[in-house]
């Protein structure tokens, strides 16, 4: 229907929130949505990605003491959130600062794409379904290694994944540079990099970095539109 939702988050020094907010655009107004039964814990630098118009995901993030790598799905329309328990052994270290792309690699079929993280963790991408499991995804040739970013991915019609990330850092060094890769979910776990923005890409919108500070370049977004 339109609206907006926002969780948990840093609401003062060493204060972090787990409530559930959604903001109407029509109203201009926001308010508190109440959910029954569990939910995920207080924490700030997490991701809240949506799946579809009724449902969305939640991973990681930080609570003050340590990263988490917790995995939560929540149903909008029943406003509760499930727990989605990791069914193999493979599954992401704890992180924070990272992104999550959702996408549909067949009807019914909802993979996850982890890129990133702040601390130790950044190096790596990962696919996670919603069934729990993961699979560590290989970069061909390079390290990813980004953390505060922005990302975003579309499906082409022959199935394969194009993918661009933007800004964010590397360690203490603001990155200003988009990286574009290829992925073909069905038949391999290798991202290959050198897609052309002017090709594959033609309606990704991204600000110039020559006219952001650091702090503006770990704050962005980017819009990838359909194709």
């Amino acid at each position: 229907d339109g609206k907006v939702l926002l969780m948990g988050g840093c609401t003062g020094i060493g204060q972090y929130s787990n409530e559930l907010f959604e903001f109407d655009p029509q109203t201009g107004c926001w308010s508190p949505v109440c959910v029954t039964g569990s939910k995920p814990s207080p924490r700030a630098y997490h991701t809240l990605t949506a799946v579809d118009e009724k449902k969305a995901v939640l991973f990681g993030g930080y609570n003050g003491d340590k990263r988490l790598n917790d995995l939560w799905l929540l149903d909008v329309e029943r406003k509760a959130w499930y727990r989605i328990t990791p069914s193999s052994p493979l599954w992401p270290q704890p992180r924070s600062r990272h992104t999550v792309c959702t996408m549909e690699c067949k009807e019914g079929e909802i993979k996850l794409l982890l890129m990133g993280s702040g601390g130790s963790g950044g190096q790596d991408c990962w696919m996670l379904d919603m069934s729990g499991r993961g699979e560590k995804l290989t970069l061909d040739g390079e390290t990813f290694g980004r953390d505060g970013h922005s990302a975003g991915c579309v499906m082409l019609s022959d199935g394969t994944v194009a993918i661009t990330a933007f800004g964010g850092y590397r360690g203490c060094k603001c990155v200003s540079s988009p990286c574009f890769y290829q992925w073909n979910p069905r038949h391999s776990s290798v991202l290959r990099p050198g897609l052309s923005s002017a090709g594959v890409l033609p309606d990704t919108c991204v600000s110039s970095p020559a006219r952001q500070t650091s702090e503006e370049m770990s704050s962005h977004t980017v819009e990838m539109k359909g194709i």
